[in-house]
């Protein structure tokens, strides 16, 4: 038999639990509106008006159940995770809310993370390759974060962040940023043909 004291306690510790839930629901919504916000300003010169638009009316939908997370990533993308690896958050384009898991320390990050994928020009995955694409995107979120990953060095895709700063200190933001947002690849094209020679790129 459960005692009164015992009841309560557990309604108590239900009631924490909730609040606290609630707390971090607040947190991540508020922090993903900042993100936004930051980007949509620091970018509003190479992003076109009307994507910044369509992501501002875009929630992240965060999702602290990591097999739902697993499922639901696997349906909509159509891909699965390598043996032993994770996926922290996806986008699906401007006009759809990113999803990020929450099981994990590093949420800011792959706010950012997701919400550059957004505001960068379609197709650029294609055009300059998933891992470069990556690791440009890694690059800009630490940046606008403002803060380097918990683990150290140079965390989420460290040989794809590594070559896009490379890249970015060889040809230069303007270049890099130019290709991310706009599409616009002849000044990277120029600079990589003019340091490692015709075709460069």
């Amino acid at each position: 038999m459960t005692s009164p004291n015992d009841e309560t306690t557990e309604i108590n510790e239900r009631a924490a639990d909730r609040a606290r839930e609630v707390q971090m629901e607040h947190y991540l919504s508020e922090t993903d509106r900042a993100a936004v916000e930051q980007l949509s300003e620091r970018y509003k010169e190479m992003v076109p008006p009307e994507r910044i638009e369509t992501v501002r009316q875009q929630d992240t939908v965060f999702m602290g159940d990591r097999e739902l997370f697993d499922a639901v990533c696997e349906h909509e993308t159509g891909e699965s995770p390598e043996p032993g690896e994770q996926v922290l958050g996806y986008s699906l384009g401007a006009s759809e809310s990113p999803r990020i898991a929450t099981d994990y320390l590093e949420v800011p990050r792959v706010i950012y993370h997701e919400r550059l994928h957004q505001l960068s020009t379609p197709g650029i995955e294609t055009e300059l390759g998933r891992r470069l694409d990556e690791g440009i995107t890694e690059d800009l979120a630490i940046e606008n974060l403002g803060a380097e990953p918990l683990e150290g060095d140079w965390g989420t895709y460290p040989v794809e962040r590594r070559t896009a700063h490379e890249l970015r200190t060889l040809c230069g933001d303007a270049a890099v940023e130019s290709a991310y947002f706009q599409g616009d690849t002849q000044a990277l094209r120029v600079c990589l043909d003019r340091e490692l020679g015709p075709n460069g790129f």
